[in-house]
């Protein structure tokens, strides 16, 4: 079928919706987010007048005043269940904007558009616990959002000027230093969406980039002048001591670029394993569950007639050119773990992932407009299981994460009883986190082990590293002999810089030690049944799970704990 003009306006009007709703989504996580975690502290501190607590809270991403009120969400069974509704009051609230954009811009029929919509949703937010979020995060990528949904909607809003873009987008970055990893990416997509505009799609390449570069030449000069500002005016280091900044920015060009390409080619092998070990993590009356589910929506189907609600939707030229947008979106989502160093693993996921929202909402129109005319006997009720399935899917794994942030919480409070039954380490010490605490599926990382610390003991003036071994070691006595700060790039210290204070040499190693049983997922499920009746007895249970030992290293200068 030929493409026309509005056919490909409609095209534009979806990738903007997708683009708003992703603004809408955020919104609805940073009030969830705010009711409490950061914006606790944030207003207390609004309200007293402490505008240097104010600045400080900007300054250090939150981290430093996030652990104060970390146990604000597990204090109560209320807080809990309140955080639980809200949380599905905005996934259904997202779904229905979703469903609504999908059948009034691509008109589909409506069980195509339920399932592209909860297609859109899954990604970002399968992997999000709430409690991960920070309100200076989702801010940034909300304006990052609406710039570009601005940008990508120009002829709509005459009225929007480019100077508000540029603002939009050099606020975003310069206060979240992955977003500019996304950025080039973004600037090609919105070069796509002025020739979908202008309906040059078929027009030389050459002959387009110069109007666009010409028109957008403020745009195109942002990520330099955000550069230079971050330079100039953030604390040294960046705003998070070299966190997340861009490879590019902090090593030689060459091998900036080499290491750029080996994480590339290890991304994208890690992105399949990370999809196929979440789906083994779901128990096996969940599979069963999903199975008979189908078999009922399958027979429903044929006996309803599935023929007269195939999806009409465009194909031939704008078939091409989705596939090239789905492709170039598809790569961003794993550029930027590269360009910032990281490889895609599950703890990194709900940071970037957010963009995976709209390449899979196109994969699935790209589906429904393509299979039918390569496979004409593609079964009628194709769109029915695949909705189904998704959805029992989608449904058990909100069930499962809620389970399991049950259970950490339990196992916070074992972990924190535990460090409290013994002395706590001496100030000025270095900690090595030997051993990781597991709990079957969750890790607990180097700064969660310290804010458990920081409430079991209080603020202590020593220093946190991920793990002991010959080259940190030697690296740390070199320092201590030298009477020199330790390298924050090397040792990320989690509490406590104080000007003109030094470590006294003393080094401890921290292990956990898991007891005889850890922690099941099915454990979760039980949880929630005794939580409200025997809440004293599943701590009883937990106490056992976890073992704490602190043993002093001999540096040179220490001091046994």
């Amino acid at each position: 079928m030929n493409v026309s003009g509005q056919t490909e306006a409609t095209h534009c009007r979806y990738l903007w919706s997708l683009a708003a709703l992703g603004v809408v989504a955020h919104g609805l996580l940073l009030v969830n987010d705010g009711i409490f975690l950061d914006d606790w502290f944030l207003w207390l501190q609004i309200f007293e007048n402490d505008w240097a607590g104010f600045e400080k809270f900007w300054r250090d991403l939150g981290h430093r005043h996030l652990i104060p009120f970390y146990d604000l969400m597990y204090s109560s069974s209320a807080a809990l269940l309140l955080q639980g509704f809200l949380q599905a009051a905005s996934l259904i609230l997202m779904a229905l904007s979703l469903f609504v954009i999908h059948t009034r811009t691509l008109h589909l029929p409506p069980m195509a558009a339920w399932f592209a919509a909860a297609l859109a949703l899954t990604y970002p937010f399968f992997w999000i616990s709430v409690h991960h979020l920070t309100m200076h995060y989702v801010v940034s990528m909300g304006l990052f959002c609406l710039g570009w949904a601005l940008a990508l909607n120009w002829q709509a809003h005459r009225a929007v000027k480019v100077p508000v873009v540029v603002l939009l987008l050099g606020l975003s970055m310069y206060t979240y230093n992955s977003l500019l990893a996304f950025y080039f990416g973004f600037v090609a997509l919105a070069w796509y969406g002025v020739l979908v505009r202008e309906n040059r799609l078929q027009a030389p390449i050459a002959s387009t980039l110069l109007p666009f570069a010409r028109r957008w030449w403020p745009l195109l000069a942002l990520p330099f002048v955000v550069y230079v500002m971050k330079r100039k005016m953030s604390p040294p280091g960046g705003f998070n001591q070299n966190y997340n900044e861009l490879i590019f920015f902090t090593r030689p060009f060459g091998e900036a670029v080499g290491t750029f390409l080996y994480i590339m080619q290890r991304n994208l092998v890690g992105a399949v394993r990370e999809t196929i070990r979440i789906f083994r993590q779901f128990p096996g009356w969940y599979w069963l569950v999903f199975a008979l589910v189908m078999w009922g929506v399958v027979t429903l189907w044929k006996r309803r007639g599935a023929e007269a609600n195939r999806a009409t939707l465009p194909s031939g030229w704008l078939n091409t050119r989705l596939t090239i947008v789905v492709a170039v979106w598809l790569t961003l989502s794993i550029v930027p773990y590269a360009m910032v160093g990281k490889g895609v693993y599950s703890e990194w996921g709900y940071r970037h992932t957010f963009l995976m929202s709209i390449p899979l909402g196109l994969c699935w129109v790209l589906i429904l407009a393509t299979l039918p005319r390569f496979l004409p006997k593609l079964p009628p009720h194709f769109t029915g299981v695949a909705l189904s399935a998704f959805l029992i899917l989608f449904t058990c794994g909100i069930i499962y994460k809620y389970n399991r942030m049950l259970v950490r919480s339990a196992v916070d409070h074992a972990t924190i009883e535990s460090l409290k039954a013994q002395p706590p380490p001496t100030a000025g010490t270095l900690l090595f986190f030997e051993t990781p605490l597991y709990t079957r599926r969750d890790v607990y990382r180097r700064y969660e082990l310290s804010g458990m610390l920081y409430r079991a003991y209080g603020e202590l003036k020593w220093y946190a590293v991920h793990d002991r071994n010959a080259r940190t070691e030697a690296h740390i006595e070199q320092f201590i002999r030298q009477g020199r700060e330790f390298d924050d790039r090397l040792l990320w210290q989690v509490w406590g810089k104080t000007p003109g204070v030094r470590p006294n040499g003393c080094a401890a190693v921290m292990r956990v030690v898991p007891g005889k049983e850890g922690v099941s997922p099915l454990l979760g499920l039980r949880y929630v049944f005794t939580r409200w009746f025997a809440e004293e007895r599943m701590q009883e249970f937990l106490q056992p799970v976890l073992k704490i030992e602190f043993e002093p290293l001999p540096h040179a200068g220490c001091t046994t704990p």
